[in-house]
């Protein structure tokens, strides 16, 4: 195989005289470790890229060691981000990293710089490298085959090797072996990834990106992989894949240009690059038919301007998007029916992208001239640039080799040959006839556009219309959504054939009369065409009654599985998809994982319809997964939310193919074998202490709040308590709290499980804690709409009790004025019922009257609707569910409700069908209504009565609203919120549900006034700032970047948009600083820096948003529970009658303040504290900040001296003061940040600074008092005061490790160095002025000396611990043993022996060399060995080894190294023998005994007689020498 053509330089690539430079567009996991600051500095650069190892934690299939391997690449190129290998993609061609990065990613990019001299060690051209690995096996396998086999294989390589062109190799092939042609496989299609189809083995391949010579190279090698895979020699080249896919990967390693790096990349590899400078590179790589030299020059050129940081000009995006689902009508008179829809549509899209992609070229090149500062030898090329070039957009490229127009290596233009004339069509028009086209969705002339392209088809017949309409249909459904790439031609025939036969063009015309837009048009065919039993429905005339009652699924993508069912070939269900999460539910999934990471208890609380149940199915298919064996619980308050999650284990999780004739359990178990589905009242029977007993690895608890009921709460908590703490335990609600008791559940169980109390107050445990409210706002949830029944305000007496509490007004003015708007309201009230059923029928109106008008109007025809109605009042004992036991008024109940509504619709086009679910239904009745209320797809209006049987947890599909029948007190928050959320359901976030499709609340009893809902958001935030944020920041970078728009037909998008403002606003004040905000703490301050570093990413505080005009109705707009005309009155007017003999806002904070001793806070009591803000008392306290009491008004004082007392309204210092009192000091820097820069501003600190070294008596008077009171606090003291201050209420001195700053002022006063110069002087001889001082000082045990010298001190030590003091240890004596003249006397005697030294310093000398100072370096490794009966070793005393190394008894003892002891000189044997019995072996000893214990360790008879052999000789030959003697032997 010829590598050298494969060479990195042999491609169109970006280099410099010492690099090569290679892209990379940063996929969503790069950027989420950017965002995270994983992979950032702290000034916010790159500073690494990680591996797909690194990122992913988990066993990996390749170890830290290894070294890259075919294997590793293949698994990294062909199966991104299996958690396994050690490899990032690079690409050497800018064009391809765009596609991916503008694309699929988030269009950021970094160039990454590999020296040339490094490349192939750990950075390979991948296509090339796997290339190689590949013929290395080829070549492995053939070597090992026997001859004659060998021979004939060898034979055909030869034949490969001298073939020149690749269309030979085939042939080859072909005449020694028969490959099948490709045909349809039933086998190989796969319901999520579209039709497969089978290949011949001989696969002989055309990259783009490789020229004619490596083309053929690489073919050679396909083909000699051909011939061992058809003698069944090399059938898995990887053992874990089939050849065709490692062909497959390798193309797609050269196609994609790639480049291997394997192991993290570094900072000094990262240039990190603006989009527009990937961009000028990719123009400059398309560039062909010019000098090379003068295109490599450019490259330079723009490689230094971009590595120096030179500016480059920003290409705006365009606003404009592609005209869409032009009508297929249109596109027909157009085309005069000629041009198939497909093809002219596509027309239409390419005009336009063309278009975008050729002005950003244009603008580009612009860009590239400013760069290189209009330097006239890159005219050529930028000229070659404007007239030629096109941006990539991804829209319009292909990456298949040989497809559409080549714009560079592997990336071509999508276009087909008829439509490549649009190339120079494109290139004629100027940057504003370009922009035409762009505002005109790429429609500008397109008649002529297309009769040009298509010129041949003035001579074609019109195109059959039904077979016009069929293509349409096709072209203009996103089969790519569900995985079908593109049909081949006899398919997509076969497929127009069968729409034909389904008269698709009647559908489509019929859709178009029911007012269906065009764009769902296709989807609703297609449905209509593929679903069973639609198509007949429709056939019967039922059009309207499908589109009024199936919207769920006409609306509703097709699947793969109709798809070839409709074609006629279907192969059976994969087992085992992962369920599907919404982005909010993902991140609650994720949340939930992170937690389970520390602790064994997760909630989430996500509204009733928001897809807990997702979550925690997900959760158990994770848990499955890793912990095969491990059992499961799951627990539900009612059977019928037991029975519900297994259907969506069924259908979400197993798919229903294969499960014809299996019993659910059966079916559930192929997915969770050791899942066990149980009720909490379940636990009180028999079967339930078993369930309590055993040992579970996950457990469910849905709706967790009904934990706390207390017929089952202690049988809950036996299960927890006798769990292992390995335990997994999630919990499930929308409504934590109890209304019963006020219970929080979710924090009981928390608490339970091992939370702390700061971990629950800090909400660790919840994964989630979205309201309702807040569900609705995002867009998560629907938002149903609220019928409302004026009549009863009259009706029901409400209106009149309202004036009742009128009546009861004291004050008589106050009462007057509310009496006069009570006329007025109910006025208004009368004259809007008049309007609508007449005055006559107003003064006869009673409880039923007006409720049935009510119904009629809005229960529509077909639809399907829950009704909740009152518990009975019959029976003594109530259960859970509120069922009276012992009676049979339920079911009584129950009839007569389904009569009243059979009388209420009797003479009009609704036929009720009744259904019910009742507890004292058995299981199997209540399952068998509920199913049939599902199933039932009739005209008829179906109707599910009910009392608590489906107020929680039962999602019922294809609900077209509720009915109110049963009054809520005031405080059944939770039930409410519970019944409303049958309605409720997930939306698809990117598909906003259409108006007139919302579900509707018909409330008959007018809950939605009488409830107090708002008691939940005023309790809990609706959702933290920093988490919406990143919320609508996702959406933004899923927009391209488009901020949402407030006029936006889309309220998600209008919300999204209030969220922007309300932060801007919010947020916006503290862009400079906290400094004027001293009330934050940091925790605070820390939140709010998040909120505006992350509100920076999309350059929040520069965008002017408008203010959202307070219209009459806008406010209703962001609000869900809407509460509209007279009702809106009503409510607001009974708030306010309710609260007149209520306590005003500052009654309220000052109750608050007396019981608590403190004003509210924002965080803590943020409702309170927003009303303290607001009040009249509290702008009064501001205006007198910094004044004295004595300076305000009389009128006024008291009040300011009330607050102030709670510590607001102080001037800086003041506030100083007030925590001195209590603290007994100042503030200090770490722990009161905040006051004490407010300390350090004050006046009062700079009057007391100015006095530091001046006495009391010589400060003013007019000062003196303020010095004084701070001085008492250990401030403004001159050093050596506040050591004294310090001394007297310790009882010592400060000390270095404990008091540093106050130790150093000690250390460097004046009075320490005096002190210090009478050490050892007694005092009745230290000087009168100085002797007082010096008293004191040794009063705390300083200075003393004990009437010793520095060396007797030493000496003392010395005895005390029989050693010198050391440096780090005594630092003070080791300094005074350093000046000592005993020391110097010593150090002169080192190395000479006793007797040497003088007779009057021998003692001294002997007495110090006796604690190991000043001995000779022999002494002391002698002394070392008596202390511990060895001689020093290597590592353990490395320096005391050392010294034994160059020692000269060392030396002269290894001299007599194999003489006995009486061979050595007498002067010497004492020396040698001391040594020998410290155990120092001479070294030709040592050698025999590491050969005998080399003999010892041997594992065979016959390696230890060789290793005997071996010894005996080694023996023999020592004795002969005298290394040892007859006794070693």
């Amino acid at each position: 195989m010829n590598k050298e053509i494969f060479e990195i330089e042999n491609f169109n690539i970006i280099q410099d005289e010492e690099n090569y430079y290679f892209f990379r567009a940063l996929n969503m996991v790069d950027n989420n470790d950017i965002e995270q600051g994983i992979t950032t500095s702290e000034n916010g650069k790159i500073d690494r890229i990680r591996t797909d190892r690194e990122r992913y934690e988990g066993k990996t299939k390749y170890t830290e060691d290894s070294k890259l391997t075919l294997e590793e690449i293949y698994d990294h190129i062909k199966m991104h981000y299996r958690k396994d290998t050690n490899c990032i993609s690079l690409t050497n061609n800018s064009n391809v990293a765009v596609n991916y990065g503008r694309g699929s990613y988030k269009d950021t990019y970094v160039m990454v710089r590999i020296p040339k001299k490094e490349f192939g060690e750990k950075t390979v051209n991948a296509g090339q490298y796997m290339l190689q690995e590949l013929y290395s096996r080829i070549e492995l396998s053939v070597k090992e085959l026997p001859g004659d086999l060998k021979s004939k294989i060898l034979d055909i390589f030869s034949e490969i090797d001298i073939t020149n062109e690749t269309k030979e190799l085939q042939k080859i092939i072909a005449k020694r072996y028969t490959a099948k042609n490709g045909e349809v496989n039933v086998n190989k299609s796969h319901p999520s990834k579209g039709i497969a189809y089978s290949s011949p083995k001989a696969r002989i391949s055309s990259y783009q990106s490789l020229n004619e010579e490596q083309l053929l190279e690489v073919n050679k090698v396909y083909a000699k992989l051909a011939v061992l895979e058809n003698e069944n020699i090399l059938k898995h080249v990887i053992p874990h894949s089939s050849n065709s896919k490692l062909r497959e990967t390798i193309g797609n390693a050269f196609s994609s240009t790639e480049v291997i790096h394997y192991g993290e990349i570094k900072q000094n590899e990262i240039i990190e690059v603006p989009k527009e400078a990937v961009d000028l590179f990719a123009l400059i790589q398309q560039i062909d038919g010019i000098d090379k030299s003068k295109v490599e020059e450019i490259k330079r050129a723009l490689l230094i301007a971009v590595q120096s940081g030179k500016k480059i000009p920003q290409v705006p995006e365009s606003e404009f998007s592609v005209k869409d689902n032009i009508s297929i009508e249109e596109m027909y008179e157009l085309t005069e029916g000629k041009v198939e829809y497909g093809k002219a549509n596509s027309i239409v899209k390419n005009m336009f992208y063309l278009s975008k992609a050729r002005k950003n070229a244009i603008a580009l090149s612009n860009a590239l001239n400013e760069m290189l500062e209009n330097d006239s030898k890159f005219d050529e090329i930028i000229q070659y640039v404007r007239e030629n070039g096109f941006r990539v957009e991804p829209e319009i490229i292909s990456r298949k080799s040989g497809k559409g127009v080549k714009l560079s290596e592997s990336v071509n233009l999508n276009l087909s040959k008829d439509e490549q004339i649009l190339i120079e069509e494109i290139k004629k028009l100027s940057s504003r006839e370009l922009e035409d086209v762009l505002q005109n969705g790429g429609f500008t002339n397109i008649q002529d556009i297309i009769s040009r392209v298509c010129w041949n088809t003035r001579k074609k017949e019109q195109i059959d219309k039904s077979k016009y309409y069929a293509e349409a249909i096709i072209s203009q459904y996103d089969w790519q959504e569900i995985g079908i790439e593109e049909f081949k031609i006899t398919e997509r025939n076969e497929l127009i054939r069968r729409l034909q036969d389904k008269n698709c063009i009647e559908i489509y015309e019929k859709l178009k009369q029911a007012g269906i837009e065009e764009k769902q048009i296709p989807m609703i065919l297609l449905n209509i065409a593929t679903r069973q039993g639609f198509y007949e429905e429709y056939e019967k005339g039922n059009l309207e009654q499908l589109l009024n009652t199936r919207q769920d699924i006409l609306q509703d993508k097709i699947n793969i599985e109709l798809v070839e069912r409709f074609l006629g070939y279907y192969d059976s269900d994969i087992l085992g998809i992962d369920i599907y999460k919404r982005k909010y539910q993902g991140r609650v999934f994720d949340k939930v994982n992170k937690i389970f990471e520390d602790h064994k208890f997760a909630q989430v609380v996500l509204p009733t319809g928001a897809g807990k149940s997702f979550v925690a199915l997900a959760q158990m298919q994770k848990y499955a997964k890793e912990h095969p064996n491990e059992k499961m619980l799951y627990l539900a308050p009612q059977d019928e939310i037991l029975n519900q999650i297994k259907s969506y284990v069924i259908k979400y999780i197993h798919g229903k193919q294969g499960t014809v004739g299996k019993a659910e359990d059966e079916i559930i178990a192929e997915i969770f074998p050791n899942v066990t589905f149980e009720t909490y009242l379940g636990l009180l029977a028999k079967r339930g202490q078993e369930v309590i007993k055993e040992q579970y690895g996950m457990i469910v608890l849905d709706e967790l709040h009904r934990t706390g009921a207390k017929e089952w709460e202690g049988k809950v908590n036996d299960l927890l308590e006798s769990q292992s703490e390995d335990v997994k335990v999630l919990g499930i609600t929308a409504t934590p709290v109890r209304d019963v008791d006020g219970r929080d559940m979710a924090k009981e169980t928390a608490r339970k499980l091992g939370y702390t109390q700061e971990e629950i107050k800090q909400g660790k445990y919840l994964a989630s804690n979205t309201t309702l409210e807040t569900a609705i706002r995002l867009g998560w949830v629907v938002n149903p709409k609220l019928v409302y029944c004026k009549y009863d305000l009259i009706s029901s007496d409400k209106i009149d009790e309202l004036k009742v509490k009128i009546d009861n007004i004291e004050d008589e003015t106050k009462r007057a004025e509310e009496l006069q708007r009570y006329n007025e309201l109910r006025q208004k009230l009368n004259k809007e019922i008049d309007a609508e059923i007449g005055e006559e029928a107003r003064k006869n109106l009673n409880s039923g009257i007006g409720k049935e008008e009510i119904l009629r109007q809005n229960v529509k025809k077909g639809g399907k609707y829950i009704v909740f109605i009152p518990v009975t009042d019959k029976g003594d004992i109530e259960d859970e569910d509120g069922n009276r036991i012992g009676t049979k008024t339920g079911e009584d109940k129950i009839k007569a409700y389904q009569e009243y509504l059979n009388k209420v619709f009797e003479g009009t086009d609704i036929v009720p069908q009744l259904h019910s679910l009742l507890g004292s239904y058995s299981k199997e009745k209540n399952k068998e209504e509920l199913d049939t209320f599902e199933a039932d797809n009739s005209d008829d209006t179906k109707f599910m009565v009910v009392m608590n049987k489906a107020n929680e947890g039962l999602h019922i599909e294809g609900v077209d609203g509720i009915i109110w029948f049963r009054a809520l007190d005031e405080n059944s928050r939770i039930l409410y919120l519970q019944q409303l959320g049958r309605t409720i359901y997930a939306l698809d976030e990117d598909n906003p549900l259409p108006d007139d499709k919302r579900p509707v609340v018909i409330d008959l009893v007018n809950n939605s006034l009488t409830v107090k809902i708002e008691k939940e958001f005023e309790n809990s935030e609706p959702i933290d700032d920093l988490e919406a944020l990143t919320i609508v920041i996702e959406w933004i970078n899923e927009h391209d970047g488009m901020i949402p728009n407030k006029e936006s037909s889309n309220k998600q998008e209008q919300h999204y948009y209030a969220v922007l403002r309300s932060v801007q606003s919010k947020y916006g004040k503290y862009l400079d600083g906290f400094e004027k905000y001293p009330e934050l703490d940091d925790e605070e301050r820390n939140r709010i820096q998040e909120i505006i570093d992350l509100a920076s990413e999309i350059d929040l505080w520069n965008i002017d948003l408008p203010q959202i005009p307070k219209t009459r109705g806008s406010k209703d707009e962001f609000n869900p529970f809407t509460v509209e005309g007279i009702l809106k009155d009503f409510v607001e007017f009974e708030d306010k009658i309710n609260k007149v003999n209520q306590l005003t806002p500052f009654e309220e904070v000052m109750k608050f303040a007396r019981e608590n001793g403190r004003l509210p806070k924002d965080r803590k009591e943020r409702t309170l504290y927003k009303k303290w803000l607001k009040t009249e008392e509290k702008k009064k306290v501001d205006k007198y900040v910094g004044k004295k009491l004595e300076e305000i008004p009389e009128e006024d004082r008291e009040l300011v001296e009330l607050i102030r007392g709670y510590g607001y309204g102080l001037t800086p210092f003041g506030e100083v003061m007030k925590f001195a009192r209590e603290n007994g000091r100042l503030p200090q820097y770490r722990e009161e940040s905040t006051l004490y820069q407010k300390w350090l501003k004050t006046e009062e600190k700079k009057k007391v600074d100015k006095y530091v070294w001046k006495k009391l008596e010589e400060i003013p008077e007019e000062d003196r008092e303020l010095v004084e009171i701070i001085r008492n606090y250990r401030y403004g003291l001159k050093g050596f005061d506040e050591v004294m201050r310090f001394a007297m209420e310790n009882g010592r001195l400060p000390q270095a490790r404990k008091e540093g700053t106050l130790y150093r002022k000690w250390f460097k006063s004046e009075e320490k160095k005096k002190i210090d110069s009478y050490e050892g002087t007694e005092l009745n001889k230290i000087p009168e002025e100085d002797r007082e001082l010096v008293k004191i000082i040794r009063g705390y045990g300083y200075g003393l000396g004990n009437g010793l010298t520095p060396f007797e001190e030493v000496m003392k030590f010395a005895r005390e611990n029989g050693r010198l003091p050391k440096d780090r240890k005594e630092r003070t004596l080791y300094k005074k043993w350093l000046k000592t003249e005993e020391k110097k006397k010593v150090d002169k005697y080192v190395g000479k022996k006793l007797e040497e030294i003088p007779e009057e310093d021998r003692e001294l000398v002997e007495t110090i060399r006796g604690y190991g100072y000043g001995i000779t370096p022999f002494e002391e490794v002698m002394k070392f060995a008596g202390e511990n009966g060895r001689l020093p070793k290597d590592r353990k005393e490395r320096t005391l080894y050392q010294k034994w190394l160059i020692s000269d008894e060392k030396k002269k003892v290894d001299s007599y190294d194999g003489k006995e002891l009486e061979e050595i000189p007498e002067e010497d044997r004492e020396l040698v023998e001391i040594i020998r019995g410290y155990g120092y072996i001479p070294r030709k000893k040592k050698i025999v005994s590491q050969q005998i214990g080399q003999a010892t360790y041997s594992s065979s008879t016959e390696e230890c007689d060789q290793a005997q052999s071996v010894l005996d000789g080694v023996v023999r030959n020592e004795l002969k020498k005298g290394g040892i003697t007859q006794n070693d032997t």
